[in-house]
């Protein structure tokens, strides 16, 4: 039993500051809340806890039942430490790098959602620019119809610039009740 606790021990302590590193790193990435971590965080140490425990239970109890096999781990003890020590180094390293690529992943994305926004935006505004050429080119075109209609002379010619002006009024949407002085023709 006292192995149990003994690996319970190590396979907390050893879970604590991955867990804590790789939670810490998702707070930072706006992934989850500190009140969160710390409940994974809690929640990963307890899983490494009860796997060390039933580890060195197991180890025990299959060292105990087999001489042998009790003689050969001490054997490879120093060889095992090693390769969870490395285990640990590649551990820490992997979080590190995952969190990098996480990070560059958000802020491409962010990049991606930014140039669509602005394309969408220039869309829009090239739209609203070629829709305004155009009403200028219609204004101008009305204009210039309007400046170079030819002007008569007396009565007959002051009732034809009347005339045409009710006429362009109308293409422009106006009525003769839109204006004071041609109200009275109406």
């Amino acid at each position: 039993m006292e192995a149990g606790v003994k690996g319970a021990v190590i396979g907390a302590v050893t879970a604590l500051p991955f867990s804590c590193l790789r939670n810490a790193l998702r707070v930072s990435r706006g992934e989850m809340t500190s009140e969160e971590a710390v409940l994974e965080t809690i929640k990963d140490t307890g899983i490494g806890g009860a796997v060390g425990g039933v580890t060195a239970i197991t180890m025990t109890a299959v060292a105990s039942a087999f001489p042998p096999i009790a003689i050969c781990l001490t054997a490879i003890s120093p060889a095992l430490l090693v390769v969870g020590g490395a285990g640990m180094v590649y551990e820490f390293f992997k979080i590190l790098e995952d969190h990098k690529q996480e990070v560059r992943d958000y802020y491409n994305s962010l990049t991606e959602k930014q140039l669509s926004y602005l394309q969408q935006v220039d869309d829009e505004m090239s739209y609203e620019h070629n829709k305004n050429l155009g009403f200028l080119d219609e204004q101008s075109a009305f204009s210039e119809e309007i400046s170079n209609h030819p002007r008569g002379t007396g009565v007959q010619g002051a009732l034809d610039r009347l005339q045409h002006a009710m006429i362009n009024a109308e293409r422009a949407g106006l009525s003769l009740s839109d204006t004071k002085l041609l109200s009275s023709f109406d």
